[in-house]
């Protein structure tokens, strides 16, 4: 028996999901009365230059030398372009002008300064271009919520092995195949209507007020901006008696152990906050909410087992030590430091909700208008494969018999075909633990592949399981 739910993510705090890409010199401008960073497809832009600029593009992007890359942003700043608009701070602009004022033959200070203003995409999808938050990130939050639930019942802090494999064997029953969490299948979770991102700093900050700040030096992230709203599935198995599972997951303590143990990392993390006389977005939330916590810079508190808690602290000169806490925290800033900034906020905190019928048809209402509003304006965007959306009340999960299964061991990427259906995951860990090894052998493996349908023609695998008679 299989236990299917519809549920929803609420965004509270900035949330950076990386996907190792980049926003490409060649594919964004800023505005910076605006305000904005545009996004636009560089084909497009090329296609609608006079030709004699054509020419001099072209043989700016011959030189291949740092300097090259300051005169590329330069000559797409004097240039109307359209796009995926992507708001900015002040303190962004100031870099960016900062950036192109760099004087043009010192390419070793021009290397320098590009290096660090590179600016990181959160996890995105190639239909549509929009934000997701992909399953595999989920689930791993509620894994070490969960983990820190068992561990309060077998009190593990008897147990500081130094070894994160073996305890988790020890809380869960065993290792992978006894591991119940395996039968708890998270989809990826679409946005809901016009879903927003901004560029932000990550700049990290001490607990502890120091005339010195902490050394970690700043990133440029783009980010999902708070009170925005992802839909997906969660789909838990009932295992077979052959399984040899003690104890099935239940979704009320799956649920519970995320009110329990990420309310106190939420009450610990706003008493450093105010210790540094900073103060936390999230000021008070419902007694009962279900927060979370995903992505770049959650804390080293919320990915790890509070009662074995062990984290590297990195010294001056090398000289390192382990502790239950960690010293600094990164904040989303608006500007490259702490002090420059004027708004900061902690990253990667989320809720948690079920979706009933009447939500579910607020979220399909939401998407229409979102589907209008761009055929009203007129907006085009260039994407890599038309998508032609489906209501949200709508997501399914299909089974898909003699499915083509390959694994990319470059990119970790699952992918099952289907007849003309397609879909993809990056998780071995959705494979049988009997199927891996033949997987990673083959070019092509048959296989039952469950998926769920999120939108248009875009599947998330959940399982692979043995085909029939294999």
């Amino acid at each position: 028996m299989t236990e299917f739910i519809k549920c929803h993510i609420k965004i509270l705090s900035p949330v950076h999901l990386g996907c190792d890409e980049v926003y490409d010199p060649l594919s964004f401008s800023v505005d910076t009365e605006k305000k904005i960073l545009v996004v636009f497809d560089p084909v497009v832009f090329l296609s609608e230059l006079k030709q004699s600029d054509k020419s001099n593009f072209s043989e700016i992007c011959k030189k291949g030398t740092p300097s090259s890359i300051l005169e590329i942003y330069k000559f797409i700043k004097g240039k109307k372009t359209l796009g995926k608009e992507v708001s900015v701070s002040d303190g962004f602009v100031t870099h960016y002008n900062e950036t192109l004022a760099l004087r043009p033959n010192d390419n070793h200070r021009i290397q320098k300064q590009l290096n660090r203003f590179i600016i990181e995409r959160t996890a995105f999808l190639p239909t549509s271009d929009m934000p997701y938050i992909p399953g595999s990130a989920v689930k791993g939050s509620f894994r070490t919520a969960y983990l820190n639930f068992l561990c309060k019942d077998k009190k593990c802090h008897e147990l500081r092995t130094g070894n994160g494999s073996k305890l988790e064997e020890f809380l869960l029953g065993g290792s992978f195949s006894k591991d119940p969490l395996r039968f708890v299948k998270v989809s990826d979770f679409m946005p809901v209507g016009d879903v927003k991102t901004r560029i932000v700093y990550a700049a990290n900050e001490k607990k502890k007020v120091s005339e010195f700040g902490a050394r970690g030096p700043y990133q440029i992230l783009e980010v999902i901006q708070p009170r925005t709203v992802f839909q997906g599935t969660i789909m838990i198995d009932k295992p077979l008696p052959e399984a040899k599972i003690n104890k099935p997951v239940k979704l009320e303590d799956l649920c519970n152990s995320l009110r329990d143990f990420f309310a106190e990392e939420l009450k610990r993390e706003q008493v450093e906050l105010a210790r540094i006389n900073h103060k936390h977005a999230l000021e008070s939330v419902e007694h009962d909410a279900k927060l979370f916590r995903i992505g770049r810079h959650s804390g080293a508190e919320c990915v790890t087992i509070a009662a074995v808690r062990s984290i590297l602290i990195r010294g001056a000169k090398d000289k390192s030590r382990r502790e239950n806490k960690a010293t600094t925290l990164w904040l989303a800033a608006d500007a490259k430091t702490v002090k420059q900034s004027s708004h900061l906020e902690p990253f990667g905190w989320a809720s948690f909700h079920i979706t009933d019928e009447d939500t579910q048809k607020v979220f399909a209402e939401e998407e229409s208008k979102r589907q209008q509003t761009l055929v009203a304006s007129g907006t085009v965007f260039h994407i890599k494969q038309k998508l032609k959306f489906t209501e949200p009340a709508r997501l399914e999960i299909e089974e898909w018999t003699n499915a083509g299964v390959t694994w990319n061991p470059g990119n970790g990427e699952i992918k099952a075909s289907h007849g003309q259906k397609n879909a993809v995951a990056k998780d071995i860990n959705l494979v049988a633990e009997g199927l891996r090894d033949k997987l990673k052998k083959k070019k092509t493996m048959k296989a039952l592949v469950k998926v769920s349908h999120e939108a248009g023609t875009f599947y998330r695998i959940l399982s692979v399981e043995p085909a029939g008679g294999n």
